[in-house]
């Protein structure tokens, strides 16, 4: 598993279609994939508007695995969590059993992956990714996207999938709900759930979503209608992240599930089990309804596996021992040193590169003294020798460049590299190690002395930042370590009660709009941006990806060459990671997340050789 530091934080072909029907106004439909489409009235008489990169193929090499053999149903997984789960249908998919026992209305495309070799490899589905296209439909059999443009609103309009059965729990929540089939009422009350309820992450995020609720406009069908500049935010969570669940079950016993006898789901398992700090214990769902999309396997019920167990396992070196001994079957998050060690040792591992799925870097409150003059913070950055952290931490194989976006398959349209011509000079001089201009900023912005700071921060990330304060120290730049634990910095971070803050930070799941540089109510903008130069570009982008979700890239990959010149963030590199398993994982090629935050939904999909696996000795 990842490693997941916070569990708060805890879209779809690529075919497309024009249909014109006239009627008063013309309205133009483009069909993106299965399920997906947009439609725009517009004015009589106007219109609305891969070679596999580097890195996937790089993936592709790495992640090889020739399957040949039928699939296998039965045997149990085992894997990994860092840290107890909490049983919240309100949170942000932060729930590992959750993740397997629920489902969402839209998720990753396992075929648009790898998928054992079988798959048409778009994505590696190796971090959370949330792009239209790369989606298939789940719990909604379609989503349409109606455009309004006198009214600069969209109806994101729900069909729910009909058919589908809540799981058969042995439980007294099981019971409760008797397997019926899941009803357009269950659907719309937990998205308006998600949307309001003051429990609801969603809502602590983004306080102004509990005004847009939905209604049930059909007997399958259900509305959302949300204004332009809004639609990208609200739809990409609403759609990617609102668990669903019976809303009898709900009625008796709320939306904390502290109590995993009260989880009742349409997910691939069932939790049967769960001892806190120790192990969760899920069955096979045999009223799951999903069938294998592609593979030698294609149309065969799903899940294959009878058993998963997640072993709650706080300690790195622990879970490596566990990796070794085969009480793991998958492990990701080895650093590059930890991996080549594993490799070595057990050379019978498979194993595929991937970056780290976080990184922690630093942010300014720009709303205080002298983080709001941007001379200070460009020296705060060319004081900061990037490469010979780089160098001597990753090798020199981290991306420097990891904020507010790092490259990745999905989301390259948006990076913007420091060897991208592109590129303006005044941006490659931040990432250039220059400690006498950096002397001559402060001097500048009156501080010819430099200055004190606090940085507060979490244990585990102290000795990288203690780095930092020496390099700062050269420039007069006094930076105190304030360490604080995980529980206390989160709150912090919402207070805004903080000089510079090193912070979480996961990018790419969906848009870098959402939080991380224009939501000034949203935690993940640690340093609390409100420049009206980026909110407007941001607007811009966030409509443009109605219509056209990839093309909208550009614009976001233009706004960086201003964005990365304030320096309203100290990035951290993003470095290298490995994702390793034992072989007789089948139909397994290193996956980690299908889709937003699905956690191990991969799992569905995978069978284990119980003979190859007894045949190695475990």
């Amino acid at each position: 598993m990842r490693r997941n530091i916070l569990w708060i934080m805890v879209s779809c072909l690529m075919a497309l279609s024009l249909l014109a029907v006239s009627c008063g106004q013309e309205e133009e439909e483009t069909t993106k994939g299965p399920g997906i489409t947009v439609k725009t009235e517009t004015q009589e008489g106007t219109k609305a508007g891969e070679t596999a990169t580097e890195e996937e193929q790089q993936v592709e090499e790495e992640e090889e695995v020739v399957v040949s053999d039928d699939p296998q149903y039965g045997g149990t997984i085992s894997l990994v969590l860092t840290g107890d789960p909490t049983f919240d249908l309100l949170g942000l998919g932060k729930n590992a059993g959750h993740l397997l026992s629920h489902q969402y209305l839209w998720d990753g495309d396992w075929a648009k992956g790898p998928a054992g070799g079988y798959g048409t490899n778009e994505v590696p589905w190796a971090e959370s990714t949330n792009v239209p296209d790369l989606n298939a439909m789940i719990l909604a059999e379609s989503i349409e996207f109606n455009l309004r443009p006198d009214d600069q609103e969209v109806d994101t309009v729900i069909t729910v999938r009909q058919g589908v059965h809540f799981a058969l729990n042995d439980n007294e929540a099981g019971r409760l709900v008797g397997g019926r089939e899941v009803t357009v009422d269950d659907v719309l009350f937990s998205l308006n759930e998600f949307q309001s309820n003051s429990d609801s992450q969603n809502l602590q995020l983004f306080p102004n979503m509990k005004e847009y609720l939905g209604t049930k406009t059909g007997p399958w069908e259900i509305t959302f209608t949300f204004p332009y500049a809004m639609h990208l935010d609200a739809t990409m969570r609403l759609l990617g992240l609102s668990v669903i669940y019976p809303t009898e079950v709900y009625e008796k016993y709320g939306a904390d599930f502290s109590d995993a006898k009260n989880d009742v789901g349409t997910g691939p398992y069932m939790i049967t089990d769960y001892v806190a700090s120790s192990i969760i214990t899920l069955e096979r769902n045999p009223n799951f309804w999903m069938k294998d999309p592609v593979g030698p396997g294609k149309g065969n019920q799903l899940p294959y596996i009878g058993n998963v167990k997640f072993l709650v396992i706080a300690d790195e070196s622990t879970r490596q021992a566990a990796m070794r001994t085969g009480k793991l079957d998958q492990l990701t998050g080895f650093t590059p040193e930890a991996g080549e060690d594993m490799a070595m040792r057990i050379p019978e591992l498979l194993r595929a590169q991937t970056g780290t799925w976080s990184i922690w870097p630093m942010y300014m409150n720009t709303t205080k003294a002298p983080f709001d003059d941007v001379r200070v913070r460009r020296a705060m950055m060319m004081a900061t020798d990037f490469n010979d952290i780089n160098d001597s931490l990753y090798g020199g194989a981290g991306q420097i460049l990891s904020w507010p976006t790092w490259k990745t398959p999905a989301y390259e349209g948006i990076y913007l590299g420091l060897d991208d011509p592109e590129m303006p000079d005044s941006v490659k001089e931040l990432y250039t190690y220059n400690p006498d201009k950096a002397k001559e900023l402060l001097a500048d912005a009156g501080f010819p002395d430099g200055f004190q700071a606090t940085l507060t921060l979490t244990q585990s990330n102290a000795d990288y930042y203690s780095i930092i304060k020496d390099m700062w120290s050269k420039v007069g730049i006094d930076l105190t370590l304030n360490i604080m634990d995980m529980g206390a910095l989160v709150p912090l971070a919402f207070q805004r009660n903080y000089e510079l803050l090193a912070l979480f930070y996961a990018p790419n799941s969906t848009w870098p709009e959402q939080a991380n540089y224009t939501n000034v109510t949203n935690w993940v903008n640690g340093s609390i941006l409100d420049d009206p130069i980026v909110n407007e570009a941001a607007d811009e982008a966030r409509i443009a990806a109605m219509t056209d979700f990839k093309g909208a890239m550009s614009i976001t990959k233009e706004l960086m060459k201003y964005l990365l010149d304030q320096a309203y963030n100290i990035p951290t590199p993003r470095y290298p990671q490995s994702n390793m398993w034992w072989p007789w994982l089948k139909n397994y090629t290193g996956e980690t997340a299908v889709g937003y935050f699905p956690g191990s939904s991969w799992v569905q999909y995978i069978w284990i050789d119980e003979d190859l696996k007894e045949s190695m000795g475990y």
